[in-house]
């Protein structure tokens, strides 16, 4: 690859960042430590991850990795995982309206229960220096965390420019607005329609059991409607966005040492009629400012 070219890889959804940085760092793309990471989403994806193997046992085998994205994280914690392995020391999130305050650098680390390298904990930097050198008997790592909007971005070193197509219009929640059916065994469902009690009621929005010929199946968001939330915008907005987002890559002078782009269309974020049309708009225009190469997600 040109050295020059900036390299774009997109993923289908954002856990697969996790490899993307793993295989760019192995490749020497960017830092294997310390990157700091333009995060332009419509969510944080902020959730302290739990895992069933440690994360601490990763030692860069790219298919360890590849296997441990797909079998243990989740799309709301591939960035405490990136964090914890030291391969991000900074994260501004960029979202269209943040609810609080903006700008503010906040010092935080993310440690894990036991030292075990399966339950992490995401915190503020305690201001009690005692409490500090404690942090660093158990593996925690240090992190600065900030909000944006998109004409706050910060100008940062060693920048990954990580975009998820939800920024420029969301769909919503699809747990909420989805209809999932999976087939589970007549003992199963004969469970679950005898006890009123029964754990999964617990553990979904709505769920109901449903029977046919001699089939059964648990029926999660068994709801008639769907409710379109503001975060769903029209396709002239979506381009009044992206010119501002582009603008603003521009008079901040970012340069990202790595872009990486996540669809997240079979997850539902990014709206199905719209996720073709923001891809394809977006790396155009992205092509205009950066001397970018296209990397295909599947030939890493």
């Amino acid at each position: 690859m040109d050295q020059k070219s900036i390299p774009l890889i997109t993923v289908e959804e954002h856990h697969e960042a996790f490899y993307v940085w793993s295989y760019a760092a192995r490749q020497q793309l960017i830092a294997p430590t310390g990157n700091s990471l333009l995060h332009v989403d419509e969510h944080s994806d902020m959730s302290a991850g739990r895992f069933k193997h440690p994360i601490y046992h990763l030692n860069g085998d790219l298919e360890a990795v590849r296997r441990y994205t797909y079998a243990e994280l989740r799309i709301d914690t591939f960035l405490s995982a990136a964090i914890v392995r030291g391969l991000i020391n900074r994260i501004c999130w960029v979202k269209q309206e943040h609810n609080g305050s903006t700008g503010k650098d906040v010092e935080m680390y993310i440690r894990s229960f036991n030292d075990d390298g399966k339950k992490l904990i995401i915190a503020p930097m305690p201001a009690d220096e005692g409490q500090q050198e404690t942090l660093e008997s158990v593996r925690a790592q240090r992190f600065v965390f900030s909000r944006a909007h998109t004409n706050e971005m910060p100008a940062m070193p060693d920048t990954i420019l990580d975009i998820d197509l939800d920024f420029f219009s969301c769909a919503g929640n699809p747990y909420k607005q989805h209809t999932l059916s999976i087939e589970v065994s007549k003992e199963q469902y004969d469970e679950y329609v005898s006890n009123p009690y029964h754990m999964l009621n617990y553990h979904f929005t709505r769920i109901s059991a449903d029977k046919k010929d001699d089939r059964h199946y648990f029926i999660i968001n068994d709801y008639d409607e769907i409710y379109l939330e503001s975060t769903y915008v029209d396709e002239d907005t979506i381009r009044k966005r992206i010119d501002l987002f582009i603008s603003e890559l521009q008079r901040k002078e970012i340069v990202p040492q790595l872009i990486n782009i996540c669809r997240s269309r079979h997850s539902g974020y990014t709206p199905a009629d719209q996720w073709e049309f923001i891809e394809n708009t977006l790396v155009g225009e992205l092509d205009k400012i950066y001397p970018v190469k296209v990397v295909p997600f599947h030939t890493i």
